[in-house]
């Protein structure tokens, strides 16, 4: 049975919202011109990406940066998949398990490169409540 289309004007509009928080051409430009890395923090900061970067600046290593900025990602999955209606929710969700490979690609990695998993655990995707491993 196929949905009206009116259950998916919203997810729709809220799609076409979030093309405005995608960084321009000229913010990518800015980025690679970056002399450091507190130059990309400041560009960063001025982005949709800026309120994931306001913890300890001593704590924001370049790795827990990266890991900061899948948040955003995680936070608008989730906003897309609980707006959705059921079909397309699935398929959302799906979508969004990729990132759990990658995951379990990271965490293999660190245990053969006997990393601590305070190390590991900021190469990883945020899952949320889309997850079925505990990383905590």
């Amino acid at each position: 049975m196929a949905l009206p289309v009116s259950d998916y004007s919203v997810v729709q509009a809220v799609t076409r919202a979030l093309y405005g928080d995608m960084l321009s051409q000229s913010a990518w430009q800015a980025l690679i011109r970056a002399s450091d890395y507190a130059a990309v923090l400041g560009l960063l900061s001025k982005s949709p990406y800026g309120p994931h970067l306001e913890i300890d600046r001593a704590l924001l290593t370049p790795r827990r940066a990266v890991y900061q900025i899948r948040q955003h990602l995680a936070a608008v999955y989730s906003q897309l998949i609980d707006m959705s209606p059921a079909p397309a929710g699935r398929v959302l969700e799906k979508l969004f398990h990729h990132y759990e490979v990658d995951n379990v690609k990271s965490a293999l990695r660190g245990f053969e490169a006997r990393a601590s998993w305070d190390h590991v655990l900021h190469l990883l995707y945020p899952m949320g409540r889309y997850t079925n491993v505990d990383i905590g």
